[in-house]
């Protein structure tokens, strides 16, 4: 909503980060802002666990209320949704983690700076250097809407 990515960089996949970047992204050129506020969590529950590889991956099914719409940046007005009633999505989420901690990198392959956190692909804040890990923390790999109504 406020167009900084990078605060959840290490909560998502590097699938997800991408396809969230190129969405903001066209929201900028367009002038655009989506604004969600106001989350209520109705339900929350554990749908399916899969080991598979080293990896462990959790589904889980969350309904949650919030408000949801779009403005134009410099004006404020409401392009598409309403600002005035909430809506009721209920959404898949995968997290993923890896179990074999030996396949997690610390250090950077190309200049030995130490990672506090690193989560997929990564890039080296000392030299920029993409570096690729395995997921020593839960990240989110997918979501999907799988249902949405008026709340």
């Amino acid at each position: 909503m406020n167009f900084k990515l990078e605060d959840v960089r290490d909560k998502i996949s590097d699938e997800m980060f991408n396809m969230y970047q190129s969405q903001l992204a066209t929201m900028e050129v367009k002038g655009e802002q989506n604004i969600m506020r106001g989350f209520t969590r109705q339900a929350a529950y554990l749908k399916d666990v899969v080991k598979q590889n080293e990896n462990i991956t959790i589904t889980a099914t969350y309904v949650v209320d919030f408000y949801d719409y779009i403005v134009d940046k410099a004006t404020g007005r409401v392009l598409r949704g309403t600002a005035g009633s909430k809506i009721r999505v209920t959404y898949d989420m995968k997290f993923r983690k890896t179990l074999d901690a030996s396949q997690v990198v610390d250090h950077c392959p190309n200049c030995g700076a130490k990672f506090e956190n690193i989560n997929g692909s990564g890039i080296c804040e000392y030299c920029g250097s993409k570096v690729v890990s395995e997921n020593a923390k839960w990240i989110l790999t997918d979501k999907k809407n799988i249902g949405q109504t008026r709340a």
